[in-house]
């Protein structure tokens, strides 16, 4: 059993929970974005889903400041594995926490900018 984050609840965010949450042998998933009602919403969502599947509700919201690095590390200090779906901009400074606590990290890319 693993215990997931992902930073970010809009709609890959909370896809990808869903997904880590289904079919990712997952313990918790810590889904957490800087609007507390987004994240509340979506975990209640996947939950339901989980439920109406016979699965177990695992999907825990939470609120971030991805560029607070103090609330970054605590968040990924007792996880598996680190999902980012936020801006781009904010993954190098979530990389570097990553780093830091060992926690497996993967971030959803690309520099739509350019």
């Amino acid at each position: 059993m693993y215990t997931y984050l992902v930073l970010g609840a809009g709609i890959q965010g909370t896809t990808i929970a869903y997904d880590m949450a289904r079919f990712g042998e997952a313990r918790t998933v810590y889904l957490k974005d800087s609007a507390a009602e987004q994240a509340e919403a979506a975990a209640q969502h996947i939950n339901s889903l989980l439920e109406k599947e016979g699965l177990s509700p695992c999907v825990v919201a939470g609120v971030i400041d991805v560029t607070d690095t103090e609330a970054l590390t605590n968040s990924m200090k007792d996880v598996d594995s680190c999902l980012s779906a936020v801006p781009y901009r904010f993954n190098p400074t979530i990389a570097r926490c990553a780093v830091a606590t060992q926690t497996h990290f993967n971030d959803l890319g690309g520099n739509t900018g350019l």
